[in-house]
């Protein structure tokens, strides 16, 4: 800090700080702080799962188990008002069977053995909680099959999502 701040704490008007949030399971509710008119964002899915089969079973027969597809990506600035409050969602990860990850992930068979949930959607709203507030979204990926190729859920990432690689049982 330099005299000109007065010998108290400053920050520089061109200062960029960045702030990560983490799966929660709920959303967080994040206040613009002072000073602050624009902001950007890079939102990330969260990760399809992937069968338990495939973990315990594939190592065994020394190859790779199917994974679940990875989640989507999106980015933009945003102008912000000083004291407004944005909604943070962070999608969770997909687990085995019928677990689908928080924020919209779709639910898969109920044999964790065989199959998995997709992961959860992330995103950012403003001016209110529900879908259609929503500024910028990223969708979860697939969730896997068992399956011992490497290959798996969908992605979903990009204007258009990518198709399941796995067995007959992948989730989109």
């Amino acid at each position: 800090c330099n005299e000109e701040c007065g010998g108290g704490s400053c920050v520089p008007s061109d200062a960029q700080t960045s702030i990560t949030f983490g799966c929660t399971g709920a959303p967080v509710d994040w206040v613009v702080p002072p000073g602050v008119t624009s902001i950007t964002l890079e939102v990330l899915g969260a990760q399809g799962g992937m069968a338990n089969a495939g973990i315990l079973e594939c190592p065994a027969q020394q190859s790779v188990p199917d994974v679940g597809g990875l989640g989507g990506r999106s980015f933009g600035e945003l102008p912000v008002t000083p004291g407004e409050t944005l909604q943070i969602n962070v999608g969770c990860a997909g687990g085995p069977g019928n677990a689908p990850g928080w924020n919209g992930g779709g639910g898969a068979c109920n044999d964790p053995a065989t199959c998995a949930s997709g992961g959860g959607a992330s995103d950012v709203r403003r001016s209110g909680k529900t879908l259609d507030k929503r500024v910028v979204v990223a969708a979860g990926g697939g969730g896997a099959s068992f399956g011992c190729g490497g290959q798996g859920g969908g992605a979903g990432g990009g204007l258009v999502g990518g198709d399941a690689k796995g067995g007959e049982y992948a989730s989109r």
